[in-house]
């Protein structure tokens, strides 16, 4: 995947426009393979501050409606500080901490969208599907607006290391 791709999925022309919590949802739930050269290219414009500022909305949003897991609540959780750290690091320009972020962003976005890890269960029509953690989530929002009977298991895609965790002075005080 090229830069000029991976803008084209996000919808800017340049990464001081990568503004908005649909542009980092574009990369996160993205169905093509998105590669952490691309992504790298891409970031190298976009301010740290406010890419830190949509990494916590998003995750906020896609954590307050999800099927009850606490291993996986605690993964996303992880993750999210995680991406903020590292953003935050790339954002004081320390040593290679934007390769790190991209190359983060490109195992998590695999791993949320395109490895299907979780199981719905439709219990009225008795069928069964394993889709990607980010399936699983909207699914079960859809699903609670119809109150439909479905059973979710995303237990597995608590299945996740995180390559290396950073963790900011200041959120340990």
């Amino acid at each position: 995947m090229t830069k000029e791709e991976l803008m084209e999925i996000i919808d800017i022309e340049s990464g001081d426009e990568f503004t908005y919590f649909e542009n980092l949802a574009a990369i996160l739930e993205s169905d093509e393979n998105i590669t952490s050269d691309a992504l790298y290219q891409v970031l190298l414009d976009v301010d740290m501050h406010v890419f830190s500022e949509l990494v916590e909305s998003y995750f906020y949003d896609i954590m307050e409606h999800m099927p009850e897991d606490v291993d996986v609540y605690n993964l996303l959780e992880t993750e999210k500080r995680n991406l903020i750290a590292l953003s935050e690091s790339s954002g004081r320009e320390e040593d290679g901490a934007l390769n790190k972020l991209a190359d983060e962003i490109e195992r998590f976005q695999e791993h949320f969208s395109l490895k299907a890890n979780c199981e719905i269960v439709n219990n009225e029509l008795a069928t069964s599907e394993t889709v990607p953690l980010r399936d699983a989530i909207y699914d079960y929002r859809i699903s609670r607006l119809g109150k439909e009977n479905r059973d979710y298991d995303v237990s597995a895609a608590a299945d996740y290391e995180i390559s290396e965790y950073i963790v900011n002075l200041g959120d340990l005080s």
